[in-house]
């Protein structure tokens, strides 16, 4: 760079910061100001999901006279009235996405160390669906009749877990 344009821009910048000095709001607050969106989410009920208690996920061929709320090749979303239970294909909001999804009825666990997935099976009567040979991690199935969230903190209560998951249906990536 020559001298030359060494002092015109040294003299541009100590101009520009002497105007910036003696003018009482700085050069960068005239820009607009962003304003941040609330977003109103529910409360969940267990995880990132908020049970949908007037929704049934059914088999097509069951739909009968149901509003149809969301449909795929063989089931669908129907509305019903309002469970007091959760089970089996209860539906589910993800709070963040708003979409829709039916439990499985499984309860995912990583088991503490020394515990064996019949432990667990036995001593609070869940059925073992899979436990991954070498791995601590196991799933269960509650009776058809259970409220999953009540099975899914009893066996976090029960001390034989280090976590304890609901198993959700949900679709994570969609082709475009």
């Amino acid at each position: 760079m020559s001298l030359k344009k060494t002092v015109l821009l040294s003299a541009s910048i100590m101009t520009a910061l002497a105007v910036s000095a003696q003018s009482p709001t700085p050069l960068l607050e005239s820009a607009p100001k962003k304003t941040v969106k609330q977003i109103n989410m529910a409360q969940p009920d267990f995880g990132g999901y908020k049970v949908e208690r007037k929704l049934k996920y059914v088999p097509v061929s069951q739909i009968g006279q149901q509003k149809v709320i969301k449909k795929t090749q063989s089931m669908a979303i129907v509305e019903t009235a309002s469970q007091t239970t959760v089970t089996k294909n209860t539906v589910v909001r993800n709070i963040l996405t708003g979409e829709l999804a039916p439990l499985s009825g499984n309860i995912n666990v990583l088991l503490k160390d020394g515990v064996t997935a019949d432990q667990v099976s036995s001593q609070l009567g869940l059925t073992l669906v899979v436990s991954y040979p070498n791995t601590k991690l196991a799933v269960f199935k509650a009776s058809p009749d259970a409220d999953v969230i009540e099975v899914a903190a009893a066996i976090k209560s029960s001390g034989l877990v280090k976590s304890a998951r609901i198993e959700v249906l949900e679709t994570i990536y969609q082709a475009d």
